[in-house]
């Protein structure tokens, strides 16, 4: 059972015009009418509110907060408690479902309905762990679309006008396929696109040997990887600036000290997110930028080998 109050579309505020996709758009730009926010009760989970009412102010698109409880006896004292949470937010709509499946609702909700982005708050975790909140790992793993997060430490202040979207990349496969989401969200939000490559810093090999090797970042000459990576989309004709971040320990500090550094509206990473038979995963090093992150994070989830 869905109970919800009318849809209200979100106040588009001094952040600019509305942006809105034709027919004929780039595949690779999403097409967003919705941004569903999912509450829990909990005060934490609050922080998503302030980052979805920005998306959905840029997006020309409605906010809906969704909800699930255990019985139809909770509906109402829940309906009470999140009309009071959400009463500064610009209009949202709530929908309190009754499943005890939170994620299976949540996904109901999505698909039944026009296309829509999840933004939800997570706290991720530290180094050494790639668990996340389930609800928030289980919607990577088991959805195939992009989903965003305000981890702990982001920030609910609204990016500067002309504030870039970031790609964080490695040498995995799945680079490609984060660029590419990246640019379609850079190209609807209106905002430059730059792709962030976050190494080890290791001497250069002497006399021409062997490239580079470094625990984490690309081998060998980055910049030329990194102008390798966004070659196919700078002769398409977008403007792709990229850039390297140096961090001896790993790259959840390389990335939140760039971050902390330059003006980011979004940040989009790339995700082995799976579903395991007792416990849900991310990627630890997703869950460990999304902690660390003080600006949202794009999550994109990629295959798992």
């Amino acid at each position: 059972m869905r109970e919800q109050t009318p849809v209200i579309p979100a106040s588009s505020g001094n952040e600019g015009r509305p942006l809105r996709l034709a027919a004929d758009e780039r595949s690779d730009r999403p097409f967003i009418r919705r941004v569903v926010v999912p509450l829990d009760g909990s005060p934490f989970s609050l922080r998503a509110l302030p980052t979805a009412s920005w998306f959905a102010s840029r997006l020309g698109a409605t906010i809906e907060v969704v909800s699930a409880v255990d019985d139809d006896s909770d509906v109402a004292s829940r309906r009470h408690h999140l009309a009071d949470a959400v009463a500064s937010e610009p209009s949202p709509f709530v929908s309190v479902v009754v499943d005890s499946d939170p994620v299976r609702a949540l996904r109901d909700v999505v698909s039944d309905g026009d296309p829509a982005l999840i933004c939800l708050a997570s706290h991720g975790r530290g180094r050494s762990a790639g668990l996340v909140g389930s609800v928030a790992t289980e919607l990577v793993a088991s959805s195939g679309q992009p989903v965003v997060m305000t981890g702990p430490t982001a920030e609910p202040t609204k990016p500067p006008a002309g504030a870039h979207v970031v790609a964080c990349v490695d040498e995995s496969p799945m680079a490609a396929s984060v660029v590419s989401t990246a640019l379609g969200w850079a190209q609807l939000l209106d905002a430059p696109l730059t792709v962030l490559a976050v190494a080890e810093p290791v001497p250069e090999s002497a006399g021409g040997g062997e490239p580079t090797h470094r625990r984490f970042g690309p081998d060998g000459d980055i910049d030329a990887y990194l102008d390798g990576l966004v070659s196919a989309d700078r002769v398409r004709g977008a403007t792709v600036n990229t850039a390297i971040a140096w961090d001896p320990l790993n790259p959840a500090d390389g990335v939140r000290d760039y971050l902390l550094g330059h003006d980011v509206q979004l940040l989009v990473v790339g995700s082995h997110a799976r579903l395991g038979m007792k416990r849900l995963r991310m990627g630890s090093v997703a869950a460990a930028i999304v902690h660390q992150s003080p600006r949202p994070v794009l999550i994109v989830p990629t295959p798992s080998s």
